[in-house]
């Protein structure tokens, strides 16, 4: 059962380790918040996706 390039992304840099952003910057809170979802959405599908393999074997 090979392992995604998706997979791997989502696993290699968690949250914590991620660089901060400042609160001074040209993001907004509303951008941040949107992207934060998308991850978490994203890392969602993934590990559905996973299951979904396991059940399969």
């Amino acid at each position: 059962m090979p392992i995604t390039i998706e997979e791997m992304q989502a696993e290699v840099t968690p949250e914590h380790e991620r660089p901060a952003q400042s609160s001074s910057g040209s993001e907004s809170q509303g951008a941040r918040d949107e992207e934060l979802l998308e991850r978490i959405a994203r890392e969602q599908r993934v590990r559905e996706e996973r299951a979904q393999r396991v059940v399969a074997d």
